[in-house]
């Protein structure tokens, strides 16, 4: 991370005046005097180093000590307005320096609580580069959310920055990223990414959807920033996670249908009815959909050279949960499936899920443990997947 400085633009000409004439009996310093304290702050005030521009700041603030008597002076009104009008801005400038030194620190160090604040600060200052500021916020909320354990105190801070970040972006409102970098705790534009704003956008909705689904346990809420992360980006459309936890998503409504579906069987002395056979064919729908997502971040996951091998295996045993459960067993077509699958289009699942035509399991008859001698239960098989992944990627820099 490199350093950055700004100068203030002070919006006043330095006013260079030689006064030679004699101080009144009321002012407290000679005209020379305070003539001599003004040079010192017009020298110094335009600098970009803190002890100098303190200098500055410390020489106004001793004109307004020892020179006000000259106020009324001809020649020193000028100066006391200029100083008066000066002072606040140079403590303005002052502050702001020593924050970005802060904030340049902590960058350096990574250490993420410091980073927060400062940039907060900052922020508040509203300057020109409060956009990678946001950025960072938001990285530190992802670093904290996604670490193990994860850490949750940035959680609202992160959605609520990266939101502002979409919306400035939305409008157009990035030209004040240092050098288009969009970011210095985490800087969007990488080697891998030369877009900055294409990719700090990505990871934006993807922070949202993660953050919202993992920790806030709203996944719903969550999949419209998934969706757009997947579609829109650079690292993020390839990122395994937003398809997987999309994928996640729709085991659990597919998990859901399946109870659901058991207990009206149960219900109806283990008969299929109109309204059961009417669920179990919602419920491919949603397999059909939970496939399609957990082949895409498996497909993505096998292809990235630096994917952990057990999440790999992971997603691959999930997919073929979701096979064996949609196609009773068979998961023949699995490999061919994953091989085109980015070929065709992710469906947004904002998307109205489709029945698909499916044909019921027949019951099959089992004996209960405790079933009653002469009088065997009976059941009907109900789809459901487990879907246990080990631990998600992260973000990559």
């Amino acid at each position: 991370m490199k350093t950055f400085r700004r100068i203030l633009n002070l919006g006043a000409s330095s006013l260079v005046l030689v006064l030679s004439f004699s101080a009144p009996a009321f002012s407290q310093t000679s005209p020379e005097d305070c003539n001599s304290i003004y040079q010192n702050l017009v020298a110094r005030r335009g600098s970009t180093e803190i002890a100098v521009a303190e200098q500055a700041l410390a020489s106004g603030k001793e004109y307004q000590t020892k020179c006000k008597g000259l106020a009324a002076t001809e020649g020193f009104d000028k100066i006391d307005q200029f100083i008066n009008l000066e002072v606040p801005r140079l403590q303005e400038k002052v502050d702001i320096m020593k924050l970005e030194q802060a904030f340049d620190a902590a960058v350096k160090k990574r250490s993420r609580d410091d980073v927060v604040s400062t940039a907060k600060q900052l922020i508040e200052k509203n300057r020109r580069y409060n956009l990678d500021l946001m950025l960072d916020i938001a990285s530190v909320g992802f670093d904290n959310a996604s670490a193990a354990p994860a850490d949750d105190k940035y959680n609202a801070d992160a959605i609520r920055y990266a939101t502002l970040v979409l919306e400035k972006l939305e409008k157009g409102e990035d030209s004040g990223t240092k050098d288009k970098r969009f970011g210095f705790y985490f800087p969007y534009k990488n080697e891998k990414c030369a877009d900055g704003k294409i990719n700090a956008a990505g990871w934006m909705n993807y922070t949202i959807g993660f953050i919202t689904s993992t920790r806030q346990k709203e996944t719903r809420a969550a999949l419209p920033y998934l969706y757009k992360s997947s579609q829109a980006g650079c690292e993020t459309k390839a990122f395994s996670e937003s398809y997987r936890l999309i994928g996640s998503w729709y085991v659990d409504e597919s998990n859901k249908i399946s109870a659901q579906r058991a207990a009206l069987i149960k219900a109806a002395s283990d008969t299929e009815t109109p309204e059961t056979v009417a669920l179990l064919e919602l419920q491919m729908g949603y397999l059909d959909r939970a496939i399609d997502a957990y082949a895409r971040a498996y497909r993505q996951a096998a292809t990235n050279l630096k994917t952990v091998p057990a999440y790999k295996t992971s997603l691959q045993g999930v997919l073929k949960e979701l096979f064996a459960a949609r196609y009773e067993g068979d998961i023949s077509a699995m490999d061919a499936y994953v091989a085109k699958v980015m070929d065709t289009p992710f469906i947004d699942p904002a998307t109205p899920v489709a029945p698909v035509k499916a044909t019921p399991v027949k019951p099959v008859e089992t004996a209960p443990a405790k079933a009653a001698p002469g009088k065997p239960g009976k059941k009907t098989s109900v789809p459901r997947v487990k879907k246990a992944v080990k631990k998600p990627l992260k973000k990559t820099a």
